[in-house]
């Protein structure tokens, strides 16, 4: 019997001693694994204090301008196509339409960003007299690398203008110009400032607010509706119904003496403003 008790302590030791180890080994291996797959991870998606992949998700951006000036006579008729960027179009007393074209594509390399901005074809041309074309265009099915390239149309008329603008996902906005306007955009706020009514005007949008700040003696006849928002006007509108069906609006009428114009404003979602310049 005096001899079990050392047995049983020299045993519970070998189990410590061979549990501790098998820890240890335990713990060696989840290290090694840990470190392999870490070191996949930070190459596949550049961890901060690694090293890291150039241009990521289309981190490096390559640009390319594109601008042209025609001389004009008379009014103008802009006709305008973007798929993805802002346009923005101001009146001027020049008797010239210029544009400016800013085209930014991106990529994982250089090369990447490279053919990708080349691939965006910006036509500007004169067809016809005082028809002034211009369009963006992106490859149909094409992947880019992390973001879709964009086009930035800065664009000065004269200010008696016909505009025609068509723009899937960015900004318009028109400024001090004398005509009319067919306007869509598919995501985007569209914004008219003093602008002067002179033929029917409609401006249609999917997501985003319409804003058309007009002379304050303007005569026109309003057809104004959103489905999903508040419509607001500093014009006096005869005829016009009180009653708002929640969550859109509607808003028709004539403003001023003897309208013989209309304007007509649709979006599904966002807010509609009429202002008085």
């Amino acid at each position: 019997m005096a001899d079990e008790a050392p047995r049983r302590r020299n045993m519970g030791l070998i189990v410590a001693l061979a549990v501790i180890a098998g820890l240890l080994v335990l713990c060696c291996l989840l290290a090694l694994v840990g470190a392999i797959a870490f070191s996949r991870f930070r190459v596949r998606d550049g961890v901060i204090g690694w090293p890291q992949i150039p241009g990521r998700n289309g981190a490096v951006e390559a640009t390319r301008e594109l601008d042209r000036a025609f001389p004009v006579q008379g009014a103008v008729v802009l006709d305008v196509r973007n798929p993805v960027g802002d346009v923005t179009i101001e009146g001027t007393e020049d008797a010239q339409v210029v544009v400016e074209s800013l085209v930014r594509a991106f990529g994982a390399s250089v090369e990447e960003a490279q053919r990708n901005v080349d691939a965006v074809d910006v036509i500007i041309a004169e067809e016809g007299v005082g028809r002034i074309r211009v369009e963006a265009r992106v490859p149909q099915g094409q992947r880019f690398q992390g973001r879709s390239p964009t086009v930035r149309l800065i664009i000065r008329v004269p200010r008696e203008v016909s505009l025609q603008v068509a723009n899937n996902v960015g900004r318009v906005e028109v400024t001090d110009v004398v005509g009319s306007a067919t306007i869509t955009a598919d995501v985007g706020d569209v914004v008219l400032r003093g602008f002067t009514l002179r033929d029917d005007t409609r401006i249609e949008v999917g997501v985003g607010r319409i804003l058309v700040a007009l002379p304050a003696d303007s005569a026109f006849t309003v057809d104004a509706q959103t489905n999903v928002g508040d419509i607001d006007t500093a014009f006096d509108v005869r005829g016009a119904a009180e009653e708002r069906i929640p969550p859109g609006d509607r808003l028709q009428g004539e403003v001023g003496a003897n309208p013989q114009v209309e304007l007509r404003l649709r979006t599904n979602t966002g807010d509609i403003t009429l202002a008085a310049d």
